[in-house]
């Protein structure tokens, strides 16, 4: 439920502490580019009050009233300084269960939830425009979380490396030619921001949009005589892996579209006992996806 304050600015109750201890943690290590954008500060106020601070009319007009506000936050800001960011309840079950699945670190899904929260919160991502400005690189952006998220810099720069479990996953990513800190977070889409904060019963309820379990097929093996001898190779091959476990097998099938590769696929994996997976060519919205959001897929997928 939100509920207005004295201001322009709406809180939701369930990010209200983490919007305050971003904002805090922000303004600290922004004083310059708070102090300059004095048109904001009717927003952000309420959030400051929240905190027990009180910024009057004109204070930051002299050096005594600025010195005054400064201490107020710093002293705000130590005191607090390893308190965590809390997060809607449904969004922590849902990174637990995608953490769970693919292996993120405690980093990682700190840094996740972070990502999901300013993409879904408008009063977040606003704010943190506001006091981070525009001009942020990437190296600033892993320096930045550092401070607001309270992780070490250097497990943030492992987090966000390319080679990283997240990035090699698609589903977050440091973007280029972005400057500031929301859009330099890139998501595997948005439908995934939203399913992220619903309920779901299981883990591939979340990424639903993305990735989809198949149809059984109506053609079996049988039915595939004329390329029985490559098929008993590749079959072999699938069954030898699925029973180490370990390793997977790369096979590609090709042809035009609509010659049946796809139901050739469902019928390998019918005979060997496996469950088969494909990547959606559309959003839960039913909107296409593109080429580069169906490649995060597959990485998720991977």
């Amino acid at each position: 439920m939100r509920r207005r304050l004295k201001s322009a600015m709406i809180i939701e109750d369930e990010i209200q502490e983490t919007l305050v201890l971003v904002a805090l943690r922000a303004i600290n290590l922004f004083k310059t580019n708070f102090l300059e954008q004095d048109h904001y500060h009717y927003e952000i106020t309420p959030v400051l009050a929240i905190a027990g601070i009180e910024l009057k009319e004109g204070q930051l007009q002299t050096e005594q009233g600025r010195n005054l506000f400064f201490k107020q936050i710093l002293y705000t800001v130590t005191k607090n300084r390893n308190k965590k960011l809390a997060y809607p309840k449904i969004l922590e079950s849902n990174i637990e269960k995608l953490g769970k699945s693919i292996g993120l670190s405690s980093t990682e899904k700190a840094l996740l939830k972070f990502a999901v929260t300013i993409n879904y919160y408008e009063e977040l991502e606003r704010l943190l425009s506001i006091l981070c400005g525009n001009n942020l690189n990437s190296n600033k952006v892993v320096q930045l979380l550092s401070l607001l998220i309270g992780e070490q810099y250097e497990d943030l720069k492992i987090a966000l490396n390319r080679e990283g479990r997240l990035a090699a996953s698609g589903l977050l990513f440091l973007r280029s030619g972005s400057n500031s800190l929301s859009s330099k977070l890139g998501l595997i889409s948005d439908g995934f921001v939203e399913r992220m904060m619903s309920e779901h019963k299981n883990i591939y309820a979340v990424i639903k949009g993305m990735i989809t379990a198949t149809t059984d097929g109506n053609l079996s093996i049988k039915d595939y005589t004329h390329i029985e001898d490559r098929l008993n190779v590749m079959i072999e091959l699938l069954k030898r892996q699925i029973k180490l476990g370990n390793e997977g097998a790369n096979i590609l099938i090709y042809g035009a579209p609509g010659t049946g590769k796809t139901e050739l696929a469902k019928a390998v994996a019918k005979e060997i006992g496996a469950k088969l997976y494909e990547i959606d060519y559309q959003d839960s919205k039913m909107d296409p996806l593109g080429s580069e959001q169906r490649l995060r897929a597959f990485k998720l997928a991977q």
